[in-house]
């Protein structure tokens, strides 16, 4: 909405001045909100959204700060999770240091996301637990943002193995990466990436009037 703090926090998502291909955007975004609004699971699922993309690492250092938990922050949630992407041991002591839901949200929700498909096949049955020690409806909003970004193709060159009881889970380990090679989604460049994020840019009044002609100066000239 207009005038509101949240239309100044929007207007993070956009790629400034040397900032292209990389992850700054969700982050400038996800730490708009946090500083606005506290510690909250849509700033921590759009840093992991900008974790997950194939984009080169952008953030600002949070000394102190952790990935996950009451002490985190989203910057350092993009960062470390990146960093410790492929350390099945990084993973269990963090979630062995974080007790509340929304953290042990965050890390189920990064850990499908960020890691390297080994960690994850690694950590499967923990994965299944933490998810399914989750409220319902903190599950289901965990199980939607991983199916999206599953479906994104991001995550289909980490492949996860092994198996799980939990149909959802099961269906969304095939989507993360089909058998089917002709059905399996394009990995996403982080040209691709800019060129949907400029797409959903909406575009100035004076750029479509000059591309309709709209103006004067279009006209043919006349003389009388």
């Amino acid at each position: 909405m207009a005038n509101t703090p949240y239309e100044r926090i929007a207007r993070e998502r956009i790629f400034k001045a040397g900032q292209k291909f990389s992850t700054f955007p969700w982050v400038n975004t996800a730490t708009a909100l946090f500083e606005h609004a506290g510690r909250c699971w849509l700033a921590s699922e759009i840093a992991i959204i900008g974790a997950a993309a194939p984009l080169n690492l952008g953030y600002s250092k949070r000394p102190g700060a952790s990935a996950f938990g009451q002490t985190s922050h989203p910057s350092e949630l993009v960062a470390q999770t990146r960093e410790h992407s492929k350390n099945t041991e990084w993973w269990q002591e963090e979630l062995a240091t974080v007790k509340d839901e929304l953290g042990r949200a965050e890390w189920a929700l990064a850990l499908w996301s960020v890691a390297d498909g080994v960690v994850i096949s690694n950590l499967l049955s923990l994965w299944s637990d933490v998810i399914g020690e989750l409220p319902e409806a903190r599950r289901r909003t965990v199980l939607r943002a991983a199916e999206q970004i599953a479906q994104s193709g991001w995550l289909s060159a980490r492949p996860v193995t092994g198996e799980t009881n939990d149909a959802e889970l099961a269906a969304l380990i095939e989507i993360r990466a089909p058998d089917v090679r002709s059905t399996r989604p394009r990995t996403r460049t982080p040209q691709d990436v800019a060129s949907v994020v400029t797409a959903h840019v909406p575009k100035s009044l004076l750029s479509v009037a000059r591309s309709h002609r709209w103006l004067k100066v279009d006209s043919m000239a006349t003389y009388r």
